[in-house]
């Protein structure tokens, strides 16, 4: 059967076939399980970027963004945040591998669950509709295997189990620096965030959560490099600290900041802050952002 550049990869990557498995010269109808998309997913988030539909001024952003590697790429800060992405990328297909074997399932405390409730006029008030388990995700897309990787390797909230915390338990690694990682992966902070300035020239973000009011400088070659004017938007994220580098896992919704529905949100969770509440508005804001069609894309880091 004769794939047309520009369709859809049948291996289900959500992908045109030009920028998929015919750029791998592997055969696209035996790339189709679940497992190899999420695979691919985490190959994603951390090394190459895979916007679909790209349009003019997505190219040429593209075009600034991979010069923009070029001339980071030797400086020692990067080269370090660049290493430790690539531990990272390979601690989560551990991750995922361990998950498809079988070794993991993701448990639920319903005693802290009980204490969960939402404003959404939307919602049934059932508080089991926030926990994020695999059903609820469009695992045919990138968005949403990026998602459901995102519960099963960070701790999203107190009732919910997570992998790190059993690699942790269980000893999974023996080596001391992979050991110390996983425990900096269980402080991963998810947040809203302003983005506040961007320094080019070291390849920094400087950001501010939303509600805690706690700043970052993230390490972030395409954000700091883009043309796009960040200043209009708040960007959902997970941050990851490690030896004082920070950065992004990769999971990013981005929203205006002219947006209604953005800033009801703002509004109402700001009267009552918890970060153990963070399930819930991971729950509205991915819902949000998977049924927008023309939502906001990121430039992402690509090495």
């Amino acid at each position: 059967m004769k794939i047309g550049r520009n369709e859809l990869c049948p291996c289900g990557s959500g992908q045109k076939y030009k920028k998929c498995c015919l750029l791998r010269g592997v055969d696209p109808f035996e790339v189709t399980s679940t497992k190899t998309r999420h695979l691919r997913t985490v190959r994603n988030m951390f090394d190459v970027n895979t916007d679909d539909d790209l349009d003019a001024e997505d190219i040429q952003a593209s075009s600034m963004n991979n010069l923009h590697i070029l001339l980071l790429r030797n400086r020692p800060h990067i080269k370090e945040y660049t290493k430790m992405r690539k531990m990272h990328s390979r601690i989560l297909n551990s991750m995922l591998k361990y998950y498809y074997n079988g070794k993991f399932e993701q448990k639920i405390d319903q005693t802290i669950a009980t204490q969960y409730r939402t404003d959404d006029k939307e919602s049934d008030n059932n508080v089991n509709t926030f926990f994020l388990l695999e059903s609820n995700f469009d695992m045919e897309t990138s968005l949403g295997s990026q998602a459901f990787i995102d519960t099963l390797a960070y701790k999203t909230s107190p009732n919910l189990s997570c992998i790190t915390e059993e690699f942790i338990k269980n000893n999974h690694y023996k080596r001391p620096e992979k050991i110390e990682f996983l425990h900096s992966m269980l402080d991963a902070k998810l947040g809203l965030f302003d983005v506040t300035k961007i320094d080019s020239t070291d390849g920094y973000a400087y950001i501010t959560e939303i509600f805690t009011g706690q700043e970052y400088k993230i390490t972030d070659i395409g954000l700091s490099g883009s043309s796009h004017n960040y200043d209009n938007h708040y960007i959902y994220t997970r941050i990851f600290t490690h030896h004082g580098i920070s950065y992004s896992t990769g999971l990013n919704f981005m929203f205006s900041k002219k947006d209604t529905f953005i800033q009801e949100f703002i509004e109402r969770h700001k009267k009552n802050y918890k970060t153990s509440d963070d399930i819930i508005r991971f729950t509205e804001l991915y819902n949000r952002f998977s049924n927008d069609h023309s939502r906001i894309k990121i430039i992402r880091n690509s090495f």
